[in-house]
């Protein structure tokens, strides 16, 4: 196929550099885009190319000997997308991108010249919807294209030799899954191919490698945890051999993992960091020779950083840091090295942010080093009833045409429909822009610490559909981990599938077909975790067409609701609220004593009220009552009784009243206890649907001086 020209468009402005960082040397801009790559030019300058405000292929050029950024339009259009820039072996800089028509999307190459594009050259040859490119460029300089195409609910990843034009499929017979593919030559003009496939369920990083003949087959790394493994970078060392690094979540958070090429196999994976915050989007490259300097996203509550550190043959450096938002997401760093000479670049807040320093900055420690912690809830703290937290991404946060309102959202809404029904009440505002799972699972132990309220609405998904980076089992696994958080932190959460779009996306079966795919394993989980459940999708997909139809229900932008929308997605969250297992009130026990006969009958008497804030009994199934030795080992409290609301079956036994054991009220005696020894309680309604209701607050017998609450 013949070469085509880009339409090409140029102007010139300046920024002036923000200072942010101690060090007179460390060079700072931002600038206002998003989707950004970039690389230090054989002179030491940092060149980006990313999308401007409107939508356009542009090029950046920060240059160490400048104070100002030399910004360049590339193409006028607005369907290119996900740009690559790399250089090949000469130090010339070329770039990969996508280029978007309807439905399909084409891989495109050209060489960069002075802040132009050359002559394009088409890499893939078929029609289907082609994403995810990237580049790199074997001993004889010739380009290598790898990039996955998505056609009849298979992924394909593929990689293509510009100069043979010969295509390869590495991923054959496994379709269902491959993401963000990485692909580098090494020292021995191996071309190394590393992705993600959602395997048996869960996400894992593969790796191939071309010897010249033939591709190897698919080679899995890390160890056997079911964990996701995601976002993985290659990276060559001085000697040219490759390294992988990408994140993985441990049970208790991500954290950075890493392995090495030795020539023959694969190290056994290594941590780059180990702590109790988040640690995520990884990248990597080396300095000074051998030393390998990673960038990654950390977020600790209601703040994400950008972090850097690096390894001495054995020794850790500081994790220092280079940025940090305050309740807004930090993503996609990237990190390119000359020498000692590092550049680096990441986004937040629409902005693209970038460094350019040297590498003995690190070593003198001139940034600031990070202090990580996590908060801890202080003793006898609980939730607050009164209190939700609204949790999420743009849509949650109130977003109508791409302008933030959120005053016009459904936190301020649905606040004032709980204040009139139950008192005072807040509603707390949690949504993030631009916000992934695995970005709201670094946060929700942060924020829950700091709001202390007692339920938790979760609606996050939409941007993992659209990044393309992750499948949909990693984003049901980040769910169900919040999940689990909440239940760990007492916190009573509601879960909610994503809402339909009505842009250009949907109408592309790529991802139309993750929408569905996510949703249905949304509703999979809630019924496996038993979690209340709202069906947003649903109820806003059969909206009635007499009332405007589901699309009357989006704003103009085609994303986010319309103020209609906002004002069903209120009610939506209502009606469930309305139905919610709200915890017992005034729990009491009471040590009660008997004598019968010879025998000394001993026994707790525990009572409690039923919530005003239920709307009734009917929806509701059972009252279970949880137990702890006072003293014991195990902090677990073990349920002792579910008591029905179906079989009312009373009866007592003993001059004082004590139950038998198939009683049912408010009321409850637990004779199954060591006379010498005291006990704490709480108690728990059950929905008919399974779903257990949040706990009561602790109360303790009285049996050694009085009961606690």
């Amino acid at each position: 196929m013949k070469p085509k020209k880009c339409p090409i468009l140029l102007f010139l402005s300046v920024w002036l550099p923000v200072s942010l960082l101690s060090g007179s040397e460390v060079k700072r801009w931002s600038i206002k885009g998003h989707s950004a790559f970039s690389v230090l030019s054989q002179s030491g300058d940092l060149v980006l190319i990313y999308k401007n405000q409107d939508e356009e292929l542009s090029t950046a050029l920060q240059s160490s000997g400048s104070s100002a950024l030399s910004v360049h339009s590339l193409a006028s259009t607005s369907n290119l997308s996900t740009p690559v820039i790399r250089k090949d072996r000469n130090g010339q800089l070329w770039s990969v991108w996508e280029e978007e028509h309807g439905n399909d999307s084409l891989i495109t190459l050209a060489v960069m010249d002075e802040h132009k594009l050359g002559e394009c050259q088409l890499v893939s040859q078929r029609a289907g919807f082609h994403i995810s490119p990237d580049l790199a460029f074997d001993h004889e300089n010739s380009p290598w294209v790898v990039w996955v195409t998505y056609a009849e609910e298979h992924h394909i990843v593929q990689v293509k030799d510009m100069r043979s034009k010969r295509i390869w499929t590495l991923n054959g017979p496994f379709w269902h899954g491959a993401y963000s593919p990485q692909i580098i030559a090494d020292a021995s003009n191996k071309i190394w191919v590393v992705w993600t496939v959602n395997s048996d369920g869960h996400d894992d990083i593969v790796c191939s490698f071309f010897d010249g003949f033939q591709w190897t087959l698919p080679h899995k790394l890390g160890g056997m945890s079911r964990s996701p493994r995601i976002l993985p970078k290659i990276s060559l060392d001085a000697e040219g051999r490759p390294w992988i690094s990408w994140c993985s979540h441990d049970g208790m958070d991500y954290e950075i993992f890493y392995t090495r090429w030795d020539g023959n196999s694969w190290s056994p994976e290594e941590r780059a960091t180990t702590n109790r915050v988040s640690d995520a989007q990884p990248c990597l490259s080396f300095v000074s020779g051998n030393i390998p300097v990673f960038v990654w996203v950390q977020t600790e509550g209601i703040h994400s950083r950008i972090c850097i550190r690096y390894k001495m043959e054995s020794l850790w450096s500081p994790v220092y840091e280079l940025d940090q938002s305050y309740r807004a997401s930090i993503s996609s760093p990237k990190i390119s090295t000359l020498g000692d000479r590092l550049g680096i670049t990441w986004e937040t807040k629409g902005e693209i942010r970038t460094a350019l320093f040297n590498f003995h900055q690190l070593q003198d420690q001139s940034l600031v080093a990070t202090k990580s912690a996590m908060p801890e809830i202080p003793e006898g703290d609980w939730p607050d009833e009164n209190k939700y937290i609204g949790f999420g991404d743009s849509i949650t946060f109130g977003m109508i045409d791409y302008k933030e309102t959120p005053q016009l959202g459904y936190i301020p809404r649905l606040e004032s429909i709980l204040y009139k029904t139950y008192g005072p009440t807040r509603v707390m505002n949690e949504g993030w822009p631009g916000e992934v799972t695995e970005q709201g699972l670094a946060r929700i132990s942060g924020v829950l610490d700091l709001h202390k309220a007692l339920f938790f609405l979760l609606m996050e998904g939409t941007n993992d559909v659209v990044f393309k980076r992750i499948s949909m089992d990693t984003t049901v696994y980040n769910l169900e981990q919040m999940i689990q958080i909440c239940r760990n932190k007492s916190v009573f959460p509601i879960l909610t599938t994503i809402i339909p779009r009505n842009d250009k996306r949907w109408e592309n079966p790529f991802f139309r077909d993750r929408i569905f795919e996510l949703n249905d394993k949304i509703r999979a989980l809630a019924e496996r975790v038993k979690v209340s459940f709202i069906d947003m999708f649903e109820i806003y997909y059969t909206w009635p067409e007499s009332d405007g139809g589901w699309t009357s229900l989006l704003s103009n932008d085609y994303v986010h609701p319309s103020i209609k929308g906002y004002e069903v997605m209120t009610e939506s969250w209502f009606e469930e609220i309305k139905r919610l297992p709200f915890s017992p009130r005034n729990l009491r026990a009471v040590r009660l004593e008997e004598q019968i006969a010879d025998f000394l009958q001993v026994g707790n008497k525990i009572t409690w009220n039923h919530s005003p804030k239920l709307y009734g009994q009917t929806d509701f199934r059972a009252y279970r009552i949880y137990r702890l030795k006072v003293g014991a080992e195990s902090t677990a409290y073990t349920q002792i009784i579910a008591l029905s609301l179906v079989h009312r079956d009373a009866h007592t036994t003993g001059s004082i009243g004590f139950p038998g054991p198939g009683s049912f009220g408010r009321n409850y005696i637990d004779l199954d206890i060591d006379p010498l020894s005291s006990y704490k309680y709480i108690i728990r309604l059950v929905r008919n649907d399974g779903v257990v209701g949040p706990s009561s607050r602790i109360t303790k017998d009285n049996a050694q001086g009085g009961t606690e609450h």
